[in-house]
C-alpha cells in the first residue's frame, strides 16, 4: 500500500524512555505523520490495528558475522565440551566415518573454560583424526585448534615463518593452536572447500535462510566486518532476493585478520546499500593490546595461585601465565599490537581512504584503541569506525571520543565475561563496556552484537546496554547503563549511519523500518513480531494482515 496508518501501538519515540500509546501514517515508505491517541476517524486510507504491540525504529546490526553465520548448519558445535578427551573422543568418531577430503570442523569451542584449560595437543589432535583436516574454531574467532592435515591444507607447515607467534610453537615444533592471521587462512580454506561440497542452489539457500532468520530477529540492516570478493559477490546476489539490507567490509583474500591489497579492493563488490569499507585488525580478541596496573596483575596472581590450591589444580594458573605480560614502571603490558608503530599502517590507510573506503578498525584493548585514534589523527579519514572497545582509562574515553570515530560497543558480552573482569579488578580502575562514558564526551556509540562470538539476538544486546546485568542479576558498572532511549538510538539510528545508511528513528521523512515487539522490549520474553522496510513488512511471526 502506498498510503496507510499504523495504529494501536506503543511509540518508543525519541528521547523518551517510556512508550507512548498513538499512531502512525506512512507515505511511499517514509513516516508522514506521528500522533498521540487513536488517528483522526476522518482519514480516508487503510487503517492496520496493531492490538497495542511495541514499535521501534528497525534495529541495525553493525557488526555480525552474517557469512560465517549462514555457514554453521554445515559445522558442528563444541560448546558443550568439558575437556579435552570429551572433544577427542567426538572428533575420533566423525573422521572415522567422514570422507578422505572432508573437513571435520566444529565451533564455539572455548578450551580455557575446560577442566585443565588447555588446548588440544597437535599430536594428540593428529591421533585421532584419521588423517582428516581438523579445525577447532574457538568461540571468539580469533583462535583455533588444527591438526597437521588441516594445517598443510592451509600452507602452514614446519619451516614457514610467515604467521609469526600467530602459529604457536614449543621449543620449534607447532603445537597446532593458531590465531590471528593463521586462524585466518585455515579459516579460509574452511570456507572454500566447505563450498565445493555443496551444489551452488544449497549454498544460496544457506544465504537466504539465515537472512530470513535475521530479519525474524527484527534486523532490518547490518554489516558483515570482512569478506573476500567471493563471499561478497553472493551477498550482493542474495541482495536481489531478500528485503534484509546488507554492507560489508573488504578483507584480504588470503584471510579475514591480513591486510588488503590495494589490487583486492580494485575488485570490491560495493554493497547495493550503505558505503565501501575495509577491515582493520590492531590486536585479537584472547590476545588483546592492553595496559593495566602491574597491581591488578598481581592480584590476579594471587587469587590464581590461591585457587590452584585449594582446588588442586594447576588450570586458574595456566589461564593466567597463559597470555605474554611485559612490565614497565607500575604497568603490565599486553604485548599484542599487531603494527608496533603506526607508520607502516598510515600509506595503506591513505590508500584506502583516496579509493573511497571507509576505516573499520578493530582495537579491543586500551592500547590499540589508543593506537587506533592515533591513526585515525594522522589519516584522518571522512568516515571511521572503532570495533569491540571493552576497558578504558579516564582519559582514553576523551581521546577516543574525540577521535570522529563511531565507536562499536557490545553490552551483550557483559553476561558472558563480566564476572571475569570483575575478578580480574579491571572494573576498579578503567570503565568496562564504556557507553554512557563515551555518550558523555559527545562520542558516538553503535551497539552491536559481534555474532556468531556474542548474542545475536538484538533485544538481549538492548536490554544488556540498559541493565549491565550479569548471569547472577547483579550489574557492572551501572553508571554506565544507557537510558532506554540512547539504547535503541545506538541500535537503530546512530548503527545506520554506521555503515553509510541514512539514519532512521520515529521521526517524520524517516524511512518507514520498524522492529515491531510483542511487548516491552526491555522485558525478557519479549519477542519480535513484524520487521518492516521502507514501509513493507518484510517478515511476520503471524502471516495475517490485521485491518
Amino acid at each position: 500500500m502506498y498510503h496507510f496508518i499504523l495504529h494501536n501501538l506503543m511509540l518508543w519515540l525519541p528521547e523518551q524512555d517510556s512508550p507512548t500509546l498513538g499512531w502512525v501514517s506512512v507515505a511511499a515508505g517514509k513516516i508522514e505523520q506521528i500522533g498521540a491517541g487513536s488517528p483522526p476517524p476522518y482519514y480516508p486510507i487503510p487503517m492496520l490495528n496493531l492490538g497495542g504491540a511495541h514499535l521501534l525504529p528497525g534495529l541495525v546490526d553493525a557488526h555480525r558475522h552474517f557469512h560465517f553465520m549462514s555457514l554453521l548448519p554445515k559445522m558442528r558445535s563444541g560448546a558443550q565440551w568439558q575437556s579435552a578427551a570429551e572433544a577427542l573422543e567426538e572428533i575420533a568418531y566423525l573422521t572415522s566415518v567422514s570422507a578422505p577430503d572432508e573437513w571435520t570442523i566444529f565451533t564455539f569451542v572455548d578450551h580455557s573454560k575446560w577442566k585443565d584449560s588447555r588446548p588440544i595437543s597437535l599430536y594428540k589432535l593428529d591421533a585421532v583424526s584419521n588423517g582428516r583436516k581438523v579445525l577447532l574454531i574457538d568461540v571468539t574467532l580469533h583462535r583455533g585448534m588444527a591438526s597437521s592435515a588441516a594445517l598443510v591444507r592451509s600452507g602452514i607447515v614446519f619451516g614457514n615463518t610467515d604467521f609469526g607467534e600467530d602459529v604457536d610453537r614449543k621449543e620449534g615444533i607447532m603445537t597446532g593452536l593458531i590465531w590471528e592471521a593463521a586462524f585466518g587462512r585455515v579459516l579460509n580454506c574452511v570456507v572454500e572447500d566447505v563450498l565445493k561440497r555443496i551444489t551452488d542452489e544449497e549454498y544460496e539457500s544457506l544465504l537466504e535462510n539465515e537472512a530470513e532468520r535475521t530479519l525474524s530477529q527484527g534486523i532490518v540492516a547490518l554489516h558483515d566486518p570482512g569478506l573476500g570478493v567471493k563471499a561478497q559477490e553472493s551477498l550482493a546476489k542474495l541482495q536481489t532476493v531478500t528485503a534484509l539490507r546488507l554492507n560489508w567490509s573488504a578483507t584480504s583474500e588470503k584471510g579475514l585478520f591480513e591486510l588488503a591489497e590495494a589490487s583486492e579492493l580494485e575488485r570490491f563488490i560495493p554493497p547495493k546499500w550503505g558505503q565501501k569499507s575495509v577491515k582493520i585488525f590492531l590486536d585479537g580478541a584472547n590476545r588483546c593490546a592492553a595496559c593495566l596496573p602491574l597491581g591488578i596483575v598481581l592480584r590476579s596472581a594471587l587469587k590464581a595461585g590461591y585457587s590452584s590450591a585449594i582446588n588442586l589444580s594447576a588450570a586458574p594458573l595456566r589461564r593466567l601465565l597463559e597470555p605474554k605480560v611485559k612490565i614497565s614502571g607500575f604497568h603490565a603490558h599486553l604485548p599484542y599490537l599487531r603494527f608496533n608503530n603506526i607508520e607502516s599502517l598510515v600509506e595503506k590507510c591513505r590508500a584506502y581512504v583516496d579509493m573511497g573506503f571507509s576505516l573499520k578498525i578493530h582495537a579491543l584493548g586500551n592500547e590499540a584503541a589508543t593506537q587506533a585514534c592515533e591513526l585515525l589523527r594522522t589519516v584522518n579519514p571522512p568516515h571511521a569506525s572503532i570495533e569491540h572497545v571493552m576497558a578504558l582509562y579516564d582519559h582514553e574515553v576523551h581521546q577516543i571520543a574525540s577521535s570522529k570515530a563511531y565507536i562499536g560497543i557490545q553490552p551483550g558480552f557483559i553476561p558472558y565475561y563480566a564476572s571475569a573482569i570483575e575478578e580480574q579488578g579491571v572494573s576498579s580502575v578503567m570503565r568496562v563496556f564504556p557507553t554512557k562514558s563515551i555518550l558523555n564526551h559527545s562520542g558516538k556509540v553503535v551497539i552491536s552484537s559481534d555474532a556468531p562470538c556474542g548474542n545475536d539476538d538484538p533485544l538481549h544486546n538492548l536490554r544488556r546496554a540498559v541493565d549491565r546485568k550479569k548471569h547472577n542479576g547483579s550489574e557492572l558498572m551501572p553508571e554506565e547503563a544507557l537510558t532506554k532511549s540512547q539504547a535503541i538510538k545506538a541500535m537503530s539510528y546512530k548503527a545506520a549511519q554506521s555503515i553509510g545508511l541514512a539514519p532512521h528513528g520515529l521521526y517524520i521523512n524517516s524511512e518507514a523500518n520498524f522492529t515491531i515487539c510483542s511487548g516491552d522490549p526491555f522485558a525478557e520474553g519479549t519477542e519480535a513480531l513484524e520487521t518492516w522496510i521502507a514501509g513493507k513488512p518484510v517478515w511476520r511471526r503471524l502471516k495475517t494482515i490485521r485491518y
